[in-house]
């Protein structure tokens, strides 16, 4: 068999199981509505829609999937997801072992991102309230702040668990604040409008937090496999700044904003003994 039918096979298989865990009716995996995840093709040479994992997406993927199987009590689904992982470190490289750090990254920028729209959503909240006339073009500037903070996480959280984000709850209940925030803002409920505020940057860092304990999830996994398979990565350091938290002054009320760091990772790789001929 060859390697590209082989990742074929083990996508398929994957992304079944995923589906079957967040408990999605159809096994009809939609590559035009896939999350974007680095490492995943849109391509396939079968006519199932299926997607294109590399090795390290899978590895990565299948330990998120074995955790949330465990945390539901589905032992039979554990022990399926770590198969998978095996499998797609069967033949995986040092290079690739390390690849995904950036899918991590990319996350954490966007949640830093997100934080930094939204802030700028509650200043033009302000604005608006403080205005003598009712104007719309204000509101529409708005809605489009509110639609990039909820597209912007979403993408975040699809970078790091692809599919498995709609298993977090914690995602729609933060979804579901932007839209109640945009409900009083059209009402110029100014009470309920700061407690929205509050609440939403209160999820924002505990969702950025949700990705840093899965960052060192994949921290742990890498530490474990290179040493199975004998690579050269020896020590990893990662730092991750506590996030700081401005407060500011909003409709009279203290808002905490959170100010989400990204991680620094070092690595020392101990070099490989020469073989003698």
């Amino acid at each position: 068999m060859s390697e590209e039918a082989s990742i074929v096979d083990l996508s398929r298989e994957f992304a079944q199981l995923a589906e079957k865990l967040v408990g999605r009716e159809s096994f009809a995996y939609e590559t035009a509505k896939l999350p974007k995840v680095r490492g995943m093709s849109y391509r396939t040479p079968t006519e199932l829609p299926v997607p294109i994992y590399s090795r390290e997406t899978i590895m990565d993927l299948a330990n998120i999937g074995a955790g949330l199987a465990e945390a539901s009590g589905q032992k039979d689904e554990v022990n399926k997801f770590r198969a998978i992982g095996t499998s797609a470190t069967q033949t995986i490289t040092e290079e690739q072992l390390l690849s995904r750090y950036a899918d991590y990254y990319d996350a954490l920028t966007g949640m830093a991102t997100a934080s930094a729209i939204m802030e700028d959503a509650a200043r033009e909240i302000e604005s608006v309230l403080q205005a003598t006339e009712v104007d719309q073009e204000p509101i529409k500037r708005i809605e489009n702040l509110l639609e990039r903070v909820k597209s912007t996480v979403s993408d975040a959280f699809g970078r790091v668990l692809g599919l498995f984000k709609e298993a977090y709850h914690a995602l729609g209940r933060f979804y579901e604040s932007v839209l109640e925030l945009l409900a009083s803002v059209r009402t110029k409920a100014r009470g309920l409008i700061a407690s929205a505020l509050h609440k939403i940057f209160q999820q924002l860092s505990a969702l950025a937090a949700r990705i840093v304990s899965t960052f060192f999830g994949w921290i742990a996994l890498v530490r474990r496999i290179a040493d199975e398979k004998g690579f050269s990565i020896g020590k990893i350091t990662v730092t991750i700044e506590a996030f700081e938290i401005n407060r500011s002054t909003i409709l009279g009320h203290i808002i905490p904003i959170p100010k989400i760091s990204t991680p620094s990772v070092s690595m020392e790789f101990t070099p490989k003994p020469t073989q003698s001929p």
